[in-house]
């Protein structure tokens, strides 16, 4: 990438002639960005700025991205009219733990190097402090716009205020950073870091900036601080409205001229084919044409952007709303798509506005429209109770369940059968019930009762028990054993009993489910460390076991290669009344029998049919049936500790029961994770493989969250583990992981480093390791440019590394072979790992 791409989109440039000059020398450049965990989420603003830093990363060099754990303590004093109140320790942790994950969703994590700020401004003594204010002059930072204009006006500034810029400042040079990046508000702050990298002997940064976005105010820049940013994990329909709701006149990047919003993200190279000298080629005749589709052209007209013909459009943005006979929107985000339902094209009209939009400005006018435009628009009420949970909005729950609860009384039957739908969503409690309940004894339509049955079936309790006891009829068996369900899992909540015995019985079957490929190592397990049961088939991804004795699931999860484990209750035909007979299998002795020793409370069960669809239709009917056999076994969706699942036979279908344990008790060390690390069972069998070695020296080199070499750890004999990763959060992952598997006696180094830097970790020398254990980069989520050339890599190095005797076990997804002879395969099986095979192997040092 071109010096002239790089430098595309910037505001300042400090200065071009040392640019040219760092990016002459050839080597890949350290560039810098800080954030500091004010709030727990990135913004827009942010986005723009990373998506400068992911051009860099393509053009080969590094992000340091530093979290300002310690700068938020004093607080940034940009642009702000008074001193900011320091935040609490505990808000910035929790705050800063986000950050990893969103700045991922832009930049490459493989060339990213987190850093948090606290790691060396927390050792800087009072001297330091006193050296390092001793190279900044006062009156220099007297000439920043915001202090400047602060002491003129008498305004209070507190000379923890003008430590920011010197924290900040020694950030660069604790990191050693070649470029610094970051939005025109950070000007002056990023030239003291060069200030005080030159006094540190540092060859000074460059200092690049881009304009600042406008915040949903259409006044000041975008700030969490002011509460105006649209934060980038917000829901699609919440940015886009946000977006669209701001004015057209400040839809651009503050202080950033005519420079249109947004445009580090679309502007091409100057040398791009379709970049002119004016910039992107427009024709003018037919303004707006190249506008993405359903959306307002720079004219304004809007008249075709709403699909309902009764809707009539404000181009005000709502500032001017008056109430109206007829319902009004706001200036909104259109559909993307039109059906030909206009019920359905305006509910996701509805559900493009931000929520607190549709609230504040829809509902008020809803509330004063006609009778005939409420029926029209009674989808808004759907909108607002399907998005307040997203919304964020727990302080207008109140005002939300009060506004539905009144709708109640509505007089059009469509309302009130809206609202009863929407109050479920909203966690309704005693309240909502009774009115629910009395609506029901006063309603004579079928339709009606029927909806306040569905809602009571989501929160009905004792009250809702009683009128079904004491009148019966108007509530069907399912709302009753639904009631039931939800008093059992608000008051009794059940759980799996682990040691509870069960008596032997040798007609009982038990399914273990594992990755396909993995059954011999799964059978192999239950041979040497299972005495209690024994293999009897084996089918691609599937063990069916029989006990040999009484036994408690503690002795079934003490095996760890398999996924899941079930009893089979039965088969169930492929044709027939399956409803019926799935029943039946369900209310059987047996089932009742297990959950009854094997619960603690009520038996709460989810049917679910796997690989087959909802099957809603099959599920109604069977778990009515099932209650009527057996109303002590009770159906709940929702937290249910049992699963019984109908899986897909050849001739056919098996009808398991499978606990839920969440998480599962074989890996409670499993804290952390990282995308694309291994599957635990997977990491169990990888260590199986492997066998036990005495004073085993074990290293991963790609560690992800570090499950093999606990797994390998756990079972003893280790003398010492070691992992790295190029990914800081997969290295914290890891050592988080490590922690909580509380493995003593065992060395353990955890470094984010290359694998092919595994000579340069002190204490690791050519031939010291017994077992070299990893599932490396795929190849199929994260796009590797020459996976080929990689792993070639990792066996010659693997080849330098094992000591003779030594082992390697991976999982290999191409056809490669070390070109080493010394180290020849002992072991090949294709494995699924989630819809592609690979190679499991291992691999023998002579």
């Amino acid at each position: 990438m071109s010096a002239d791409a790089l430098l595309s989109g910037l505001t300042h440039i400090h200065t071009r002639e040392e640019f040219a000059k760092k990016l002459a020398s050839g080597r890949p450049l350290r560039v810098k960005l800080g954030f500091d965990p004010s709030a727990p989420d990135l913004h827009l603003g942010h986005a723009l700025v990373l998506a400068k830093v992911r051009q860099f990363q393509e053009a080969g060099h590094l992000a340091v991205i530093i979290v300002g754990d310690y700068t938020a303590r004093v607080g940034d004093p940009t642009g702000r009219s008074k001193t900011r109140p320091a935040l609490e320790p505990e808000v910035i942790e929790q705050n800063a733990k986000t950050y990893t994950d969103q700045v991922f969703q832009i930049i490459d994590p493989k060339r990213t190097e987190v850093r948090r700020n606290g790691e060396w401004l927390a050792q800087l003594t009072c001297a330091d402090l006193l050296r390092l204010n001793g190279q900044v002059n006062v009156a220099r930072m007297l000439e920043r716009d915001d202090f400047s204009k602060r002491h003129k006006e008498g305004v209070p500034i507190s000379l923890a205020e003008f430590q920011y810029p010197v924290l900040q400042g020694y950030d660069s040079v604790a990191v050693k950073s070649d470029i610094e990046l970051g939005g025109n508000d950070q000007l002056f702050n990023n030239l003291v870091g060069r200030d005080l990298q030159r006094q540190a002997g540092q060859e000074p940064q460059v200092v690049l900036v881009t304009a600042l976005l406008t915040g949903t105010d259409g006044k000041q820049k975008m700030s969490k601080s002011l509460n105006n940013h649209i934060g980038i994990t917000e829901p699609p329909g919440e940015i886009f409205g946000k977006v669209m709701s701001i004015p057209d006149e400040t839809r651009r990047p503050a202080g950033a001229g005519d420079r249109r919003h947004g445009q580090q993200f679309r502007s091409p190279p100057p040398d791009h084919p379709r970049r002119s000298q004016t910039g992107w080629r427009k024709d003018r005749r037919s303004e707006g044409r190249n506008q993405p589709k359903g959306r307002p052209s720079p004219s304004g007209r809007q008249k075709d952007f709403f699909p309902h013909p009764a809707l009539r459009i404000s181009t005000d943005s709502g500032r001017s709303a008056q109430p109206l006979p007829t319902l009004r929107l706001a200036r909104s985000p259109p559909m993307a798509k039109k059906t030909n339902d206009p019920n359905k094209d305006l509910y996701r009209h509805f559900r493009s506005i931000p929520w607190t939009r549709l609230w504040l400005e829809e509902v008020p006018r809803f509330n004063q429209a006609s009778p005939e435009d409420r029926f029209k628009h009674v989808t808004l009420i759907r909108a607002i109770g399907a998005g307040f949970a997203a919304a964020n909005q727990s302080a207008l729950l109140g005002a939300v369940r009060q506004w539905l609860l009144s709708l109640l009384q509505d007089p059009s039957e469509k309302v009130r059968r809206y609202a009863m739908n929407a109050l479920p969503k909203l966690g309704a409690g005693r309240a909502e019930e009774r009115q629910l309940l009395e609506l029901l004894q006063k309603s004579d339509l079928d339709r009606e009762k029927k909806f306040l049955g569905q809602a009571l079936n989501k929160i009905g309790g004792s009250a809702t028990l009683d009128l079904i006891h004491n009148q019966g009829g108007q509530l069907s068996h399912l709302t009753e054993q639904r009631v039931k369900a939800n008093l059992a899992r608000q008051q009794k909540p059940s759980s799996i009993r682990l040691d509870a015995t069960l008596p032997y019985s040798p007609s009982l079957r038990i399914h273990l489910r594992c990755r396909t490929g993995l059954e011999s190592i799964l059978a192999q397990e239950i041979k040497e460390t299972a005495p209690k049961f024994r293999t009897l088939v084996i089918h691609p991804g599937l063990l069916t076991l029989a006990p040999t004795t009484q036994f408690n699931l503690n002795d079934l999860y003490t095996l760890r290669v398999f996924s899941t484990a079930s009893f089979l209750l039965g088969t169930l035909p492929k044709t027939g009344d399956r409803a019926e007979s799935l029943a039946r299998l369900i209310a059987s002795s047996q089932n009742r029998q297990l959950c009854q020793i094997l619960t603690h409370g009520p038996v709460r069960y989810r049917l679910e049919f796997i690989s087959q669809g909802h099957q809603r239709s099959a599920i109604l009917q069977t778990v009515q049936k099932v209650y009527a056999l057996c109303p002590d076994l009770l159906n709940d969706s929702r937290q249910a500790p049992w699963a019984i699942e109908i899986h897909p036979g050849d001739r056919e279908d098996w009808v398991e029961l499978r606990p839920r344990l969440t998480p599962d008790p074989r890996f409670p060390y499993r804290q952390q994770d990282v995308p694309a690390s291994s599957y635990p069972p997977l990491a169990a069998a990888m260590v199986r493989l492997a066998g036990p070695m005495a004073n085993e020296v074990v290293w991963d080199p790609f560690c992800g969250s570090g499950l093999e070499l606990i797994e390998r750890a756990r079972i003893g004999g280790v003398q010492s583990v070691l992992g790295t990763d190029l990914s800081p959060a997969a290295i914290e992952a890891a050592r988080t992981n490590w922690r909580a598997a509380h493995i003593s006696g065992v060395r353990a180094g955890f470094f984010q480093k290359d694998f092919r830097d595994f000579m340069n970790i002190p204490g690791c020398h050519a031939g010291q390791i017994s077992l070299l254990i990893t599932n490396p980069p795929l190849g199929k989520r994260v796009p590797i440019p020459n996976l080929r050339g990689l792993l070639q890599e990792l066996l010659t190095l693997a080849s330098a590394a094992i000591r003779p005797g030594g082992r390697m076990v991976w999982v290999n997804p191409i056809k490669i072979k070390p070109s080493d002879p010394t180290l020849y395969q002992e072991f090949q099986q294709t494995v699924d790992l989630g819809g592609f095979a690979c190679r499991l192997e291992l691999l023998r040092k002579r």
